[in-house]
């Protein structure tokens, strides 16, 4: 914490005066926008970037000897406002919906991050899902993780939302074959609903208990 009060005493900022050049060289504050003002329009970044996300990515060294990367639109909000901790959101201030935009920004919650995804339409849906896209990709029949690894799957009693242990199963498919008790007095010895009951006697729950 020494090292950034330093650069906060001698900068302004939590980063080196350097970090600071090499990363606002690759930002252009001479364009169009066409969701602010001209006397407010954006700063795009034009450095490397995300391919999956299409956010900016900035590489740097501070306070260690390991270079690592992070969204360079959070460098552009800590470098001129302060460090944040790992649950605060760096976020695109409305109507600004430019994923490269480094001035239209301000410091949100997981809620905000949340809308701020629904304006950007960062979260597809419709016709742009990616199964709607690539309905090959989707594990079905044989190739889905209930066929290739039943074992993962935990069923009877290891279930989570079980009612009835595999003794009390068995005991309550043995009752029903007497054939002297009717689906709905067992419901009710046993402290499950009837159809619940009917499903386990019929073979369409529990078939391997």
């Amino acid at each position: 914490m020494n090292t950034i009060f330093n650069l906060l005493i001698t900068t302004g900022s939590v980063y080196a005066e350097k970090t600071q050049q090499r990363f606002w060289s690759k930002v252009n504050k001479q364009v169009s926008c066409l969701c602010h003002q001209i006397d407010d329009a954006c700063w795009l970044w034009e450095g490397n970037t995300n391919k999956q996300t299409g956010y900016g990515q900035f590489g740097l060294r501070e306070y260690s000897n390991k270079w690592h990367s992070m969204g360079a639109h959070r460098f552009a909000y800590q470098s001129t406002h302060e460090l944040l901790s790992s649950d605060v959101f760096v976020l695109h201030t409305p109507p600004c919906v430019t994923k490269l935009c480094m001035r239209h920004l301000y410091a949100g919650t997981r809620q905000d991050n949340t809308k701020d995804a629904i304006l950007m339409e960062r979260f597809a849906s419709g016709d742009r899902h990616g199964l709607r896209l690539h309905p090959e990709a989707a594990a079905r029949g044989i190739h889905n993780g209930n066929s290739t690894h039943p074992e993962s799957r935990p069923r009877g009693e290891q279930h989570l939302s079980t009612k009835l242990s595999d003794n009390a199963v068995a005991m309550l498919r043995a009752e029903w074959a007497t054939g002297t008790r009717r689906v709905c007095d067992l419901a009710t010895q046993f402290g499950i609903h009837v159809t619940y009951a009917s499903r386990i006697l019929h073979g369409h729950a529990r078939q391997g208990d």
